[in-house]
């Protein structure tokens, strides 16, 4: 069994100066601040690297092929943003 916990990395430029210079005192539970993007697809890089045998570009070749056919989202989706 292996598990990884890639949920806690934030962009590199979200540092404390920037925080403060922008006068952000409290992070929300959700935001444009507190989005984990790049540790989520450190997390993905990191388990391609230890176990998969495919690059990035054949992982994520459907993602990338569905917007750019123009292909539509559940209307779920389209009213949540998700």
């Amino acid at each position: 069994m292996y598990g990884l916990n890639a949920s806690g990395w934030t962009p590199a430029a979200l540092t404390i100066e920037y925080l403060k210079a922008h006068n952000i005192t409290k992070l929300e539970a959700t935001g444009v601040h507190t989005i984990t993007v790049p540790g989520c697809v450190a997390g993905w890089d990191a388990l391609r690297t230890r176990f998969g045998t495919l690059p990035f570009s054949k992982l994520l070749a459907s993602a990338f092929f569905i917007p750019r056919t123009g292909s539509l989202s559940p209307k779920r989706m389209r009213a949540t943003g998700e």
